[in-house]
């Protein structure tokens, strides 16, 4: 029941070593970026076959005649094709929406534009990207304010948790994936960036203001942006409770 984990950012060190810790049997990591330093580190330590992902290393696992139980997709952005799908008899993604809600690009930042409930996700993985069915979901309850690089980083943590939790049936095969409800939402990153910028002139509550800044507020990264006179200026809220 050999693994083959692509792994990015924290979630994806952070299931790296739950994998590690159970003994499970990791045979390559494919590493989401050469800025992933801590996962290539992690993969030396631990002597496990590994490299960062490229066309080359894609069509290098997709050609050989390795077969995996599990694909598991940790935190990486690359999309997965089906030559690399069909390399595993399983295959798990780990979402940050409750699915059908925000599958896509951005789902923090959507789950907050859209007024959902915020949560993680456990998903099949199928060709039609965020459309399997699932093995675990957990919804994340926020209040107001709330900023979205907040939430980010909250839904990594609970990402880790659910799949700590429910890995192991996953693995016995107690637990099988369930069919996505109909409905929700899909979205594409020129979607986030189109709504992220807005004309001088928009018309908007002032509740949907700071909700809408508080969406897109991923400082000192990208943030809302307020389009003037021909020039643009990046846009932030601060919301403090006072009674």
């Amino acid at each position: 029941m050999s693994i083959l984990l692509f792994a990015g950012k924290t979630v994806g060190l952070a299931v790296l070593e739950f994998l590690l810790e159970r003994r499970d049997p990791v045979s390559f990591v494919a590493v989401a970026a050469d800025e992933d330093t801590a996962i290539l580190e992690r993969c030396r330590e631990a002597l496990l076959p590994h490299g960062v992902f490229t066309s080359e290393i894609a069509a290098h696992l997709a050609g050989g005649d390795r077969r995996f139980g599990w694909l598991i997709n940790a935190w990486s952005p690359h999309i997965l094709r089906a030559p690399l799908l069909a390399l595993a008899d399983r295959r798990a993604n780990l979402h940050p929406s409750l699915v059908p809600h925000c599958r896509g690009s951005d789902s923090t930042a959507w789950s907050l534009r859209e007024g959902v409930t915020p949560g993680v996700s456990i998903i099949e993985i199928t060709e039609t990207v965020d459309s399997g069915g699932i093995y675990a979901q957990m919804p994340v309850e926020v209040g107001f304010p709330t900023v979205a690089s907040d939430l980010h980083f909250r839904l990594q943590r609970e990402m880790v948790a659910l799949f700590r939790s429910a890995w192991p049936d996953m693995l016995s095969g107690a637990l099988q994936a369930r069919p996505q409800a109909s409905g929700g939402s899909y979205h594409l990153r020129r979607e986030t960036n189109a709504d992220r910028v807005k004309p001088a002139e928009t018309v908007m509550t002032l509740g949907e203001a700071i909700e809408w800044m508080l969406a897109h507020d991923f400082a000192p990264g990208t943030t809302a942006e307020l389009e003037r006179n021909g020039e643009r200026f990046r846009v932030r809220v601060l919301v403090e409770k006072i009674g």
